[in-house]
């Protein structure tokens, strides 16, 4: 192991901005999620449906998605510290639309990725999974 996967491993790659959001008269320091985060996020926000003949197909639960982004990624600006916890699922799902979407399109763009790209993302995992049981 070499100085390159050093480098890269010792890298601060995890950016962070300041949102103004309007709706709550609020700036919230909005950081990008690790490989682990956006993992689980996305495997606790993909929900499986089955239709009236049996089958079944996946779909992200922006119910589920949007305030698990707020909660991972959303800071205090003055020290760092989480805003919301676990239990604050429901009242950021009360909170004004067009609020919870600006903190959570920083947290997908910081992320390195946009909300199609994380739709396709599960969508890709779930075939992945339908193939790999299939296989077994």
């Amino acid at each position: 192991m070499g100085a390159l996967r050093d480098k890269i491993l010792n890298a601060k790659d995890i950016k962070s901005e300041i949102v103004h959001v309007d709706e709550w008269d609020a700036d919230v320091q909005v950081r990008g999620l690790t490989g682990a985060e956006r993992a689980d996020i996305i495997a606790k926000a993909t929900v499986t449906d089955t239709n009236d003949a049996g089958e079944s197909s996946t779909r992200v639960d922006q119910l589920v998605l949007l305030p698990l982004l707020i909660i991972a990624t959303a800071t205090d600006p003055s020290d760092g510290s989480q805003v919301f916890g676990d239990g604050d699922r429901d009242a950021i799902n009360g909170k004004s639309s067009s609020g919870i979407d600006k903190v959570t399109s920083a947290a997908l763009r910081l992320s390195g990725m946009t909300k199609d790209e994380g739709k396709a993302i599960v969508k890709n995992s779930a075939a992945t999974a339908s193939a790999d049981s299939a296989s077994a």
